[in-house]
């Protein structure tokens, strides 16, 4: 019953909406990826949007929101992780998407879901169009800290884990993949460490001591200036 009244609640709103090109069916949206022109994205965080017209891209995305079951509407929470529109070629909205790693919302209702391996992949998309500047904030400033899974019980890299980096943080990834990457680490990112370093917030300080040795074994060129820095702190400390 619950199956059918989430159906008939999501036709009507897509009806509502004039999304005439999505049919839901069985609880999951039929979405034809050919009608879909560009997608429109957000960061619900930091507010950047960019706009995606890749038709593999485009494909890989509608298949998402085809896979998800929808059953149980629940009323829109704010603070998602993105916000997607797809547009048609006339410029019309086809449909409003958002997603977070526990739910994602069409148009007016939201369902609890696994939507990680999406959260992923659009996060991955946004990483591409960021300076190597941007990637280091999204790093030092979000939750990737929480999120990375790369460290075992001694606290070293683990190899193995290594393999899963483009999926657990995709803005390290692409930081670690461009030749840019280790220079900008180097200058702009220590910069930024030491200034978490010298705050007076004891968050910030504990972050940036555990960026530092994830960093260090991540980017060995960068070792040397990362130490330099914990040593200054550390004498500053011992000097107020």
């Amino acid at each position: 019953m619950r199956r059918v009244l989430a159906a008939m609640l999501a036709v009507l709103m897509l009806t509502l909406c004039g999304c005439s090109t999505v049919v839901l069916g069985n609880g999951t949206l039929d979405i034809d990826a050919n009608s879909v022109d560009h997608i429109v994205i957000s960061n619900g965080r930091t507010g950047k949007t960019f706009s995606v017209a890749d038709r593999e891209t485009i494909s890989t995305v509608v298949s998402h929101i085809n896979s998800f079951d929808l059953a149980d509407p629940q009323e829109p929470w704010n603070g998602n992780a993105y916000n997607l529109n797809l547009v048609d070629s006339k410029g019309e909205k086809l449909l409003y998407f958002a997603v977070n790693e526990s739910a994602v919302t069409v148009d007016d209702a939201m369902y609890q879901l696994n939507a990680k391996d999406l959260l992923q992949y659009v996060e991955s998309m946004e990483c591409d169009t960021l300076t190597d500047n941007e990637l280091i904030d999204s790093l030092l400033e979000g939750d990737t800290l929480e999120r990375l899974n790369v460290i075992d019980s001694e606290g070293k890299i683990s190899l193995d884990k290594i393999v899963s980096l483009p999926k657990s943080c995709p803005a390290l990834f692409e930081l670690l993949s461009r030749p840019s990457g280790i220079v900008s680490v180097g200058s702009y990112g220590a910069d930024k460490i030491a200034a978490f370093l010298n705050s007076n917030n004891p968050e910030l300080v504990e972050k940036a001591q555990e960026w530092i040795e994830v960093l260090k074994q991540l980017i060995p060129e960068a070792k040397e200036k990362l130490e330099n820095i914990i040593e200054t702190y550390k004498n500053s400390e011992n000097n107020p």
